[in-house]
């Protein structure tokens, strides 16, 4: 290759790669944490909480009773039971004699054109008495005084929807692996750009995590709630996207101190986890899937190869995508509030994130749809009902 059109490339990676730094910490740092609430409103807003949930008995009772425990708000939970077929329709039963504020739905059959957990949450919402909702899942579990503290500061934001980041719950006696911990750091710096956009109202930004997501009753009615949503797989991110296109506007913050959720532990957990949901946050979209990969791995690669060809200032130039995903990977830990060392496998986390990205990819193609809670919806169906 000519030597001028190898500093071309080495000089413009170098640039891309800045650009890129730029705009993840600018991401990274926009994200707050939730503020402490001194006391409690008088009187309490009312919050209705809504969980879809399908064969999750292991979890279920735990979630419903930290849910119920909230404090400083008048609380309605609703759990929707979604075609379980385990003992979750028991549990419920048993919960609702115990806790008159608790109502449970059971839909015994799906709808055509619906996702069971859209249809699910659009069911609830139509119960639903609160001047805010909150949409969050069974394995979720929350501090006392989450819900207050999340109404406090969306009030205090003047914002409409506000979601949180949660914190991981790991089993007993399991501590995160190194590499675990890395690839996870890649995911919340993918994640924190689409909430850092909508944090500094971006056009057509998107903020919403499945795990907490509050917005209020008539901002949902507004954009159409769930029934604008029949067929998302990312729901969650494609309220943000409705919110934000009525002009309206929703933050992130981190969480951590008030929600938990039990998922993906490990490398393996984290593929599974994300199998049917990675392709779907770019639209199913193969071309761009395809130019994403190879315009990442061009960044991730000629980096090295400038390493050949040193010292040419181009070379040094492009050299800095070496330690500059270390360097972002840091500044997530530490606002993760992790330990720091895991960052150094930075460069390795971020070929594992394309193939999660690709399994999710060849599984959706190779069944021609994806299979969520036993379900299974078809490729076609998926992309005709997307929110672009």
């Amino acid at each position: 290759m000519p030597w001028l059109i190898l500093q071309i490339i080495f000089w413009t990676t170098g640039a891309l790669w800045a650009l890129a730094a730029a705009e993840l910490l600018r991401s990274v740092l926009s994200l707050k944490r939730i503020p402490t609430l001194q006391s409690f409103p008088a009187p309490p807003p009312t919050l209705s909480v809504i969980i879809a949930v399908r064969d999750e008995a292991a979890r279920i009772e735990k979630t419903v009773r930290q849910v119920l425990a909230q404090q400083g708000v008048d609380l309605q939970l609703i759990v929707v039971n979604d075609r379980s077929r385990d003992a979750t329709p028991q549990i419920l039963n048993q919960l609702t004699h115990e806790f008159p504020r608790l109502k449970t739905i059971t839909i015994e059959t799906l709808p055509a054109n619906w996702i069971g957990k859209c249809h699910a949450m659009h069911v609830g919402a139509q119960s639903a008495t609160g001047d805010w909702l909150l949409f969050t899942d069974g394995d979720i579990w929350l501090s006392p005084d989450a819900a207050p503290r999340a109404i406090a500061a969306a009030q205090s934001l003047n914002v409409q929807p506000l979601t949180l980041t949660p914190r991981q719950h790991l089993p007993d006696n399991q501590k995160p692996t190194a590499l675990y911990q890395s690839v996870m750091l890649m995911f919340h710096l993918i994640m924190n750009v689409h909430l850092g956009r909508a944090n500094r109202d971006c056009p057509n930004s998107m903020a919403g995590i499945g795990a907490f997501n509050l917005i209020r009753a008539d901002t949902y009615k507004k954009i159409g709630g769930h029934e604008s949503l029949r067929l998302e797989v990312a729901d969650d991110m494609k309220l943000g996207l409705l919110v934000r296109r009525a002009n309206l506007k929703s933050r992130a913050l981190i969480g951590d101190d008030v929600v938990e959720c039990d998922w993906a532990a490990t490398i393996p957990g984290l593929k599974r986890a994300l199998e049917k949901n990675m392709w779907a946050g770019i639209n199913f979209s193969l071309p761009l899937a395809i130019l994403l990969t190879l315009f990442l791995g061009s960044l991730w690669a000629i980096p090295i190869l400038a390493l050949f060809y040193l010292p040419a200032p181009s070379a040094f130039f492009a050299a800095i995508g070496l330690p500059l995903p270390i360097l972002i990977a840091s500044v997530q830990a530490a606002k993760n509030r992790w330990r720091l060392w895991p960052a150094l496998l930075a460069p390795i986390a971020g070929p594992i994130i394309a193939g999660v990205l690709w399994n999710s990819i060849f599984t959706t193609l190779r069944q021609g749809g994806i299979r969520w809670r036993d379900t299974f919806y078809p490729l076609a169906l998926l992309r005709s009902g997307m929110v672009k």
